[in-house]
């Protein structure tokens, strides 16, 4: 991948970021993230794409288009939120001027700011401060976090032998954040419930329509500690860096991970060589590289991109090669149990307005019928049976009724539709919003039982606000199952020859 200056030749001249602000998606599906600058005079408002936010915090430096980041000996403060939902949100317009000014630039004015109270003192969060920090930590995480399915896809298989996590990460996560930090912080996000609805809630938030908006929920967060840099007027600070994290509380206590493309033990020195991202200090690439803050030998020279430091503390971690069947087999046990305590299996499938429709074969799409969202995805299907022969025995679309936020698209039911082809089954949610979930294939599968596990693999999507939730899926031993992504410029013949091709592979 190609070195990237972040920002372009007009933005050359010494500058330093003022603000970061609310994300956004192109008309094309690219995600970018607001970013104001000050250049001694005004502040300039541009744009970066979402994978910078790691390298983004309040002063971080900018010289010849590249971020620097600020000096580490300024002096830090320290703060423990009780409760995240202790605070609430401001404007940066409402902050005082003497801590900060918007220069007349009114989009910057009405950006929201996290506020919480602690000693006579007020502190100002800029919300995409507390993401890096908390959440994208990485390039690969701040990616994702746009993607509701965006951990799962990192995370191959996993499972509990006491307080010892058995991880067995996915080929899309990438080899070169292989270290112990990345993956426990990872593995806190995806298993502590209030983290990981911090995280939804993020998804959530960017999807919705205003240009300055709340960005994530005030979440039951507890006792974490930030240490940062900042700007003091009188009982007012500006939170400008958070440099390190401690409070959180993963849950376990030691984590033995995998990577499949990773085929020999990691020995220590290897591991140090992935500590620090290769490439020269002056040119960074935007995805898929490791916040260096997560490994404990950082040089502490080298600070020409922000970080920061999460300690986790009494956990550890080991890098095997793969896990064994064994292991492989405990972990499923595991997670059948745990399912049935997760999931309460209420049948959301089927009752919405009007009766589910029924097809033998799709030889034409149906004309006198709902099928908003799916108009895509069932002429591939038309593609798969007519064009390439496939044989499509039966074709379901319901529309779902749920209080999850995922259920609905505006004021209609979200349709999902069920189709039996060859020997496979395959499950599509309508997506009239580009809802990027994908789609799911399941094979293998006993005929006795497919149609109530189908229901209760919905219901967990419901139930888990629109995600695949793939532990629960491992959890059964009656299909084998794969996922197909969503491209926006794969035609209806291209997707159907793709799903096609990953059903008879």
């Amino acid at each position: 991948m190609p070195s990237y200056c972040f920002f372009s030749q007009k933005y050359l001249k010494d500058a330093e970021v003022y603000w970061v602000g609310n994300f956004w998606k192109t008309n094309n599906g690219k995600w970018n993230v607001n970013v104001y600058l000050f250049d001694g005079e005004k502040v300039v408002q541009t744009y970066l794409p979402i994978g910078a936010l790691p390298f983004l915090a309040v002063g971080a430096k900018v010289v010849d288009g590249y971020l620097r980041g600020s000096v580490p000996s300024e002096e830090s403060k320290s703060l423990r939120i009780k409760d995240l939902t202790a605070g609430w949100f401001t404007t940066f317009g409402q902050m005082p001027r003497s801590l900060c000014s918007y220069y007349g630039n009114g989009y910057l004015a009405n950006e929201k700011v996290y506020c919480y109270s602690a000693g006579h003192k007020t502190y100002f969060f800029p919300q995409a401060e507390i993401i890096r920090s908390l959440l994208a930590t990485n390039s690969t995480l701040a990616n994702s976090i746009t993607t509701p399915e965006g951990l799962s896809f990192l995370i191959g298989s996993y499972g509990f032998e006491g307080d010892k996590l058995n991880l067995e990460l996915s080929k899309e996560y990438p080899r070169k954040l292989l270290t112990h930090g990345n993956v426990i912080h990872l593995m806190s996000i995806f298993l502590e419930e209030n983290l990981k609805g911090l995280w939804n809630s993020v998804y959530r938030h960017s999807i919705t329509s205003p240009r300055e908006k709340q960005m994530f929920d005030l979440i039951p967060l507890k006792g974490v500690k930030f240490h940062f840099k900042y700007k003091e007027f009188k009982r007012f600070i500006l939170v400008t860096e958070i440099r390190e994290i401690s409070g959180l509380k993963p849950k376990f206590n030691h984590v033995s991970y995998s990577h499949p493309n990773v085929h020999e033990f990691l020995g220590k020195a290897e591991e140090q060589k992935r500590k620090i991202p290769k490439g020269s200090k002056d040119k960074r690439e935007l995805d898929h590289i490791t916040s260096p803050g997560l490994d404990n030998n950082r040089d502490v020279a080298w600070h020409d991109s922000v970080f920061v430091k999460i300690s986790y503390k009494g956990i550890s971690a080991e890098h095997t090669s793969k896990i064994s069947d064994k292991v492989k087999k405990k972990i499923k046990n595991v997670e059948v149990e745990a399912s049935k305590v997760k999931y309460t299996l209420r049948d959301h499938v089927g009752s919405g307005k009007g009766s589910p429709i029924e097809l033998q074969s799709l030889t034409a799409l149906p004309e006198d019928v709902d099928i908003n969202g799916l108009e895509k995805f069932l002429k591939a299907i038309v593609f798969m049976e007519r064009s390439a022969g496939a044989k499509v025995h039966r074709v379901i679309v319901r529309p779902l009724l749920s209080d999850s936020a995922f259920a609905k698209v505006g004021d209609k039911a979200r349709n999902c539709a069920v189709v039996f082809v060859e020997d496979s089954v395959i499950v599509e949610f309508g997506r009239p919003d580009d809802y990027p979930i994908s789609t799911l294939i399941l094979s293998r599968y006993d005929k006795s039982r497919i149609k109530e596990e189908i229901k209760r693999i919905l219901t967990s999507v419901l139930e888990n606000n629109g995600h695949w939730d793939i532990a629960y899926l491992n959890g059964f031993h009656s299909f084998n199952y794969k996922f197909s992504k969503h491209s926006r410029i794969d035609t209806p013949e291209k997707w159907g020859a793709r799903v096609l091709n990953k059903i008879h592979t």
